[in-house]
């Protein structure tokens, strides 16, 4: 077990002088992103729907029809009918259908928008947590470390008659749990890693940088929502499914319009042929009965949505700011009290002087030490928030 934790310890210090600063994580994220076989399958999907959209918009296939009949009586000629025939309908000579393509293509395009704008925020999330344990890991490794240099101070005072086997025992305990907290802590790592990799489509990534990506909450929330709100997939969502009721509001409209055909039609017979034109309308007096009602009630309804969209959205956002700010607020004051050195410096000098037993230095000094430990769990707190504020947004 002890030979695991200083293996642990040995992989943390080597990566901690190598390059974990130089690790961009934004670079790191995005390459997750780019690589991400879940989007690429998304994207071929979708690029399959719009083409699949913008089928069946030209006019119906022209027919033509031959028919022969054989005359009767004995000696009635028989006769030969040729006829091509074309249909129109106001849905495609307006446009109409294919606008309300177009606008179904729009609205794929913004579902994949928002799948890709969705996992890049589980990323975003998946890397702060690992960030902060490999924080984590330093602070339990910094804290072994400085209980194994106490070990070996109270083995030198046992040796002198100055500490007994108690203090020592006292300090085996502290660090057998500390080595506990060290596997635990990376077992969660190494699923984190796992995870990642897994959203990349690699089978390892090794992304191990310490440092939480550099954002600020914007001055003026209201601004800010206003500025993000008019480039948000969800939102964008919501307002095209307004416009995708429209055209169909339109297309329902257009056909009520009456439908015509055009075309040619001969008629062959024995030593006299007959040719010309025929014409057709088709008028739609109960195929189309209350299709434009129920189309304006369907627009209506998403109307009503993109409000309730937009009003959840900024409701969401408002909580996320003022939660990100309270946790900033709270990682400020445990940040000076765990930068004030007073505590550490006086209970070093007490137990320098033989003020405190071992149990009470230890007693004393492990909640001080907490301390950092406590900044960590703050600070990861406040990133998260953050991370849920930008929603995968700035990168």
């Amino acid at each position: 077990m002890k030979f695991i934790i200083r293996v642990i310890l040995a992989l943390f210090c080597l990566l901690g002088s190598s390059s974990v600063e130089a690790q961009n994580y934004a670079e790191t994220l995005r390459s997750v992103i780019d690589s991400s076989r879940s989007l690429r399958v998304l994207r071929g999907e979708t690029d399959a729907e719009k083409d699949e959209n913008m089928t069946g918009l030209n006019l119906p296939n022209p027919e033509a029809e031959v028919s022969h009949e054989w005359g009767s009586p004995a000696g009635v000629p028989p006769r030969t009918i040729v006829s091509l025939n074309q249909a129109f309908n106001f849905s495609v000579l307006t446009g109409a259908s294919k606008r309300l393509s177009e606008a179904k293509n729009d609205q794929s395009e913004l579902r994949y928008q928002a799948a890709r704008l969705a996992l890049t925020q589980q990323v975003d999330e998946l890397m702060t947590n690992i960030v902060y344990y490999n924080r984590l890991e330093k602070y339990y490794s910094d804290l072994y470390r400085t209980l194994e240099k106490m070990k070996e101070n109270v083995q030198r005072g046992i040796e002198h008659g100055q500490k007994t086997i108690v203090d020592l025992s006292l300090i085996k305990v502290r660090m057998s749990e500390i080595e506990s907290q060290i596997s635990m802590n990376h077992i969660e790592s190494e699923g984190l890693q796992r995870e990642l990799a897994l959203i990349a489509g690699r089978e390892s990534l090794g992304f191990s940088s310490s440092e939480y990506y550099s954002y600020s909450l914007p001055e003026d929330i209201n601004s800010e929502l206003s500025k993000i709100g008019s480039v948000m997939p969800e939102l964008m969502l919501a307002a095209q499914e307004v416009a995708i009721a429209d055209r169909n509001v339109e297309l329902r409209k257009s056909e009520g319009l009456p439908s015509f055909s055009l075309g040619y039609t001969s008629e062959l017979v024995k030593d006299a042929n007959y040719f010309g034109v025929k014409a057709g309308v088709e008028l739609p007096l109960w195929a189309n009965k209350g299709r434009v009602k129920a189309a304006e009630a369907a627009k209506s309804a998403k109307m009503l949505a993109q409000e309730d969209a937009e009003l959840n959205f900024r409701s969401r956002m408002l909580t996320l700011y003022k939660k990100s700010e309270m946790l900033k607020q709270l990682t400020k004051e445990v940040e000076k009290l765990r930068d004030d050195a007073t505590m550490r410096t006086n209970l070093e000098k007490m137990y320098e002087l033989g003020k405190f037993s071992m149990h009470e230095y230890l007693v004393e000094l492990l909640p001080i030490m907490d301390l950092d430990l406590r900044v960590i769990n703050v600070e990861r707190d406040y990133q998260l928030a953050l991370a849920a504020f930008r929603g995968g947004r700035d990168f």
